[in-house]
């Protein structure tokens, strides 16, 4: 479970990182971060505890957002979707 929770922040700053400098390889960074935030959400969600289930949500609408940012290739657009 640790090991899926650091590799769900490494890769959540990772693609902020890339995202802000908009580089060309954001997409598959986002892919691949979502990829890792439903692995870890299928992980805490085996597990018992308000705090489990809590971290399955995040990670699942983590997923979500990685998932429309590789639709449209930039956080900008994602961020008018995410407002409405």
């Amino acid at each position: 479970m640790i090991e899926a929770l650091s590799d769900c922040i490494d890769f959540y700053n990772i693609s902020i990182r890339y995202l802000i400098r908009n580089s060309g390889f954001s997409k598959a960074i986002c892919q691949l971060c979502a990829d890792i935030s439903s692995e870890c959400a299928t992980a805490c969600e085996q597990l018992t505890g308000t705090c489990y289930q809590s971290c399955a949500q995040t990670c699942r609408e983590c997923a979500e957002i990685c998932h429309r940012i590789t639709e449209v290739g930039s956080i900008i657009p994602v961020n008018a979707m995410l407002l409405h």
